[in-house]
């Protein structure tokens, strides 16, 4: 299995699950809290992965090694800028048949891809969905945002109190 993560923990990683890391690079157009998030960085779903244009540009060994594993690499166009809620195009996360994330500034090649996979939309306040979000399988996720909880209780996801 590979997994994509920041090159600041790709080697632990790589020792504690023993999966092929594949270390991401700070992205210069992000602040440098978030500038190696692999949530910030990237958006798997199916065999298709989402990233910036020209982050995939300086990134392309990384990127090859996906594509020679046959997924599809969609290059959207970078942020407009570094602060949010201008940053978070590919911070949203599948859970079951359900794409969730602030659709409002998720990338449009994510939402019309879920859309041709028929996943439904759910439509959250938090725009880090992702980074607040850990999905541990299709029925199962732990969050930290509240709005988030609701949203993923609402349609059977999430049955703890908040």
């Amino acid at each position: 299995m590979k997994l994509f993560a920041s090159v600041f923990v790709s080697n632990a990683l790589t020792k504690a699950t023993k999966c092929e890391v594949l270390p991401l690079q700070a992205y210069d157009k992000l602040d440098l809290p978030v500038a190696t998030h692999a949530d910030m960085l990237v958006f798997v779903l199916g065999k298709r992965i989402f990233c910036y244009d020209d982050y995939y540009n300086k990134n392309r060994r990384i990127f090859g090694v996906a594509e020679d594993d046959g997924y599809e690499i969609v290059r959207i166009s970078p942020p407009i800028d570094s602060k949010y809620p201008n940053d978070v195009a590919l911070n949203v996360f599948k859970i079951g048949n359900f794409l969730v994330g602030n659709l409002k500034y998720v990338a449009k090649e994510i939402l019309e891809y879920a859309n041709f996979l028929g996943l439904s939309l759910i439509d959250v306040k938090q725009g880090y969905s992702a980074c607040s979000t850990l999905v541990l399988d299709d029925n199962t996720a732990i969050t930290a945002d509240k709005s988030i909880f609701e949203a993923l209780a609402k349609i059977g996801i999430l049955n703890q109190t908040y």
